[in-house]
């Protein structure tokens, strides 16, 4: 309901609900969404990547090559059970509590399949970090966890370059671009 709203939008008014006082409205909740609940996120966000961009330098002391890019592999595992496990729970599950066979099947799952997009999303933006001083972007993180969910019919629309790169498993490569998807029949 809330991608609806959005998308539907004409004003802000329109999102946060603020000053609709109309005859069908009065007397039923409106779905409301909070601005300020985001640029809160965003903030939280921002900070989580800065300290994450931290252990990756702490990790990656030279340019990441072929053979010392398992150099990294601490920042990976980092990231993965920080946006895959403790944040999705809202902190109620953490890696170390997990038994011996929950932790082999969630290092399993990214080993193949989604998973492993999922590594070669976090290697791009590691290796422009480390060997070209870029930034990254708090969406390259986010847009990784996205690439985990492309199974079965389910597709990634994104104009980001960086997506039609991966050719780990093209039976999870599922990335369109925005233009193709705009043409394609409903």
């Amino acid at each position: 309901m809330a991608v609806t709203v959005i998308a539907e939008a004409e004003t802000i008014g329109d999102i946060t609900g603020i000053g609709i006082q109309t005859s069908a409205s009065i007397h039923s909740t409106r779905w409301v969404v909070d601005p300020t609940h985001y640029t809160r996120l965003t903030d939280t966000d921002d900070a989580s990547v800065t300290a994450i961009i931290q252990m990756l330098s702490e990790c990656a002391t030279r340019p990441i090559t072929g053979d010392n890019v398992q150099s990294i592999v601490p920042w990976f595992q980092h990231v993965a059970k920080f946006f895959l496990l403790f944040r999705p729970s809202s902190g109620q599950t953490r890696y170390e509590e997990l038994s011996s066979d929950e932790k082999n099947r969630f290092w399993e799952g990214l080993t193949c399949g989604a998973g492993r997009v999922f590594q070669a999303h976090l290697t791009l933006p590691a290796l422009n970090t480390i060997n070209h001083q870029h930034r990254i972007d708090p969406n390259d993180l986010y847009d990784a966890i996205q690439l985990l969910l492309l199974n079965g019919n389910r597709i990634f629309v994104s104009n980001d370059a960086a997506f039609f790169h991966y050719t780990v498993d093209a039976t999870i490569h599922h990335v369109v671009p925005w233009e193709l998807f705009r043409q394609s029949p409903v």
